[in-house]
């Protein structure tokens, strides 16, 4: 049974990024899914992979759309990607050495922040995209 569902209050009306949104939530739903099926170490790593390289697409689609535009919290927001970044390669390099398990910790972390970007800190490109056609 998954955890998260979308709706509208993940919506920032920009198609391309509420569809990766969307793939976003799947990709979340699967570790949870594993973990509450007892299988989370087994899925960890390889959610934890396909996040990084959503991330990656996903993130530099979002920064150009907000360099084209000039979008005034640009170097915020790309401060708000990179420290995500940096905190999964932790993550992951701590799973890889042993110092760290599955756990709902590193669940409850990613999860809290995508929720939180995606609704509060994505939310606010959405209308300055949109002012520029950007739908």
């Amino acid at each position: 049974m998954s955890q998260f569902k979308w709706d509208a209050s993940y919506s920032v009306h920009v198609k391309q990024f509420d569809t990766d949104h969307q793939q976003l939530i799947d990709i979340l739903n699967q570790l949870y899914d594993g973990m509450t099926a007892g299988h989370g170490q087994e899925v960890l790593n390889d959610v934890l992979n396909r996040l990084v390289l959503y991330a990656q697409r996903h993130f530099a689609a979002e920064e150009a759309a907000m360099q084209k535009i000039h979008y005034a919290r640009f170097q915020e927001h790309l401060e708000e990607h990179r420290k995500f970044t940096a905190k999964v390669a932790e993550v992951m390099q701590e799973l890889k050495t042993g110092k760290i398990g599955i756990s709902l910790e590193i669940f409850d972390f990613v999860s809290g922040w995508l929720q939180h970007h995606i609704r509060i800190v994505d939310k606010s490109y959405g209308p300055a995209l949109n002012a520029k056609g950007i739908a």
